[in-house]
């Protein structure tokens, strides 16, 4: 199953034309620097929320998927991305990334997404866990067979199994993880529970005799 997420890249895209659009027509003369932070803040805000709103909407798929199916969570190791894009990479034509795409590619929120799944997760008592990126798209989910994706496309040498390469990551991923649960992982109770309003009990009105005095 794929949920997409190709929105946030456009989001993203966007809200940088914006703010480049903003910086160079309050740059000329007469300069406003408080008119151009306030318009800085405003669509990062925008950006902001639009961004988050679609990551909740993914990580409540997914932790709904994984309470209706009862499985453990599994993530891949996604630690030094960011560092990685700061530097000068070399491409498979020994040329370097441009300065634009190391910056999208900086600017994705890898880990943000994988915070909120853990904390949907873990609220509803199933276990998660992380394991190696090691040649997860590159190792055969039947054979084992190590094999170069092309692109996307994936097929293996061995078995002639054949499938996106994002498959097979999520296939591997899914079976390293699979050995890494611990059983005693599985009697874990809810780290959070709904809080439920306690019900009000009923209040009767309180009545007071009234008298009435005529004067003579």
């Amino acid at each position: 199953m794929k949920l997409d997420i190709s929105k946030l890249s456009a989001i993203r895209h966007s809200s940088q034309l914006k703010r480049k659009s903003i910086q160079k027509k309050l740059d000329i003369p007469p300069q406003r620097p408080l008119r151009k932070q306030r318009l800085r803040m405003k669509y990062w805000r925008r950006e902001h929320n639009r961004t988050n709103q679609i990551l909740h909407v993914v990580s409540k798929k997914i932790a709904e998927i994984a309470d209706r199916e009862c499985v453990a969570v599994a993530f891949e190791n996604i630690k030094g991305i960011r560092g990685s894009m700061r530097s000068k990479r070399k491409t498979k034509n020994g040329k370097t990334l441009r300065k634009d795409m190391r910056r999208r590619l900086n600017q994705w929120p890898f880990r943000k997404l994988q915070s909120y799944v853990e904390y949907k997760v873990l609220r509803l008592g199933l276990p998660t866990l992380e394991v190696s990126s090691y040649r997860k798209s590159k190792n055969c989910p039947i054979c084992g067979q190590y094999n170069r994706p092309n692109g996307h496309a994936y097929r293996c040498r061995g078995c002639r199994f054949e499938a996106d390469r994002h498959l097979v990551a999520s296939w591997n991923i899914a079976k390293d993880g699979a050995r890494r649960v611990p059983a005693d992982r599985w009697q874990m109770k809810q780290v959070m529970e709904w809080p439920v309003a306690t019900a009000k009990p009923p209040v009767e009105p309180e009545r007071f005799r009234v008298q009435f005095h005529t004067g003579t």
